[in-house]
């Protein structure tokens, strides 16, 4: 899926390489990467896709693990005023 640039909104952005030791650190240790669109020149931080995909996907989980506690809560709350 290609990113498109906050800047211009062209569909022309690409990693970038780190430029000193302070972005490489922040490239190392967070899920951040470092982007340039080749249309206006832009550079900036964005998340890489593999780290939105599993916050999307973490996300999900949490939400039908709540649904799925809630949905027994409630199977077992109306077994016990049937019985």
């Amino acid at each position: 899926m290609p990113l498109t640039c906050p800047k211009c909104g062209e569909f022309a952005l690409h990693r970038s390489h780190t430029q000193n030791a302070g972005e490489h650190l922040i490239k190392t240790f967070s899920p951040l990467r470092p982007y340039r669109c080749g249309a206006c020149k832009w550079r900036g931080w964005r998340m890489k896709e593999r780290a939105v995909n599993k916050q999307r996907r973490i996300r999900n989980l949490v939400i039908y693990g709540i649904v799925f506690v809630v949905a027994v809560v409630f199977a077992l709350y109306m077994r016990t005023l049937f019985q």
